[in-house]
C-alpha cells in the first residue's frame, strides 16, 4: 500500500461487486460496492469516515490515530471514487490507484 497525498484526490473507476482495502493510519477498513454499483455502509454522493459524530462512519473515540476528519470518499456518477485523505495520520491505498 501507499500513502495518499493530503487533500489530493485519487480517484478509482469502480465496478460492480468491487471490494478494496484502504489503511486509515494503521487500521485497515474494506470498501465494498454491490451489484447495482451502491456503496455498501456509505451511503450516495460525499461520505466521510473519522472520529467525529456528524459522520457517515464514525470510528471509536479511543483510536486517536485516525482524525477526526480522516477520509472523504465522492462517488462520481457510479463510475468512480474520489478518495481525498484528510488527516494528519494518513491514509494508504493500493499502489495500482495511485
Amino acid at each position: 500500500m501507499e500513502r495518499t497525498l493530503k487533500g489530493e484526490s485519487v480517484e478509482i473507476t469502480i465496478y460492480p461487486d468491487m471490494s478494496f482495502d484502504v489503511m486509515l493510519s494503521e487500521h485497515k477498513c474494506n470498501i465494498r460496492l454491490d451489484d447495482k454499483l451502491q456503496l455498501i455502509v456509505l451511503v450516495h454522493g460525499r461520505n466521510t469516515i473519522d472520529r467525529g459524530s456528524s459522520n457517515n462512519i464514525i470510528i471509536d473515540h479511543s483510536t486517536c490515530d485516525i482524525s477526526r476528519l480522516h477520509l472523504v470518499i465522492k462517488n462520481d456518477n457510479n463510475e468512480v471514487l474520489h478518495l481525498v485523505d484528510m488527516s494528519a495520520h494518513d491514509t494508504y491505498v493500493l499502489l495500482k490507484f495511485l
